[in-house]
């Protein structure tokens, strides 16, 4: 994936990653959110409803000439 077109706050390093990962693993967590960042993204992202994300999900991927 290209990540120049992304803003630099949702950069993560590969150690950050990792870190993130093993904590998780080591809580018995079975899914992994590593950031602050995404974490508040994917708590916001929970509360849209379903049927809106949907919609916009469609939107995003028909701009870009995917189906």
């Amino acid at each position: 994936m290209a990540t120049s077109s992304l803003p630099k706050a949702l950069g993560l390093s590969v150690d950050q990653v990792v870190a993130g990962s093993l904590r998780d693993l080591e809580k018995g967590r079975v899914l992994s959110v590593p950031g602050v960042q995404y974490k508040a993204l994917t708590t916001a992202a929970g509360m849209i409803p379903r049927t809106l994300a949907a919609r916009l999900n469609r939107g995003l991927f028909t701009t870009r000439g995917r189906t």
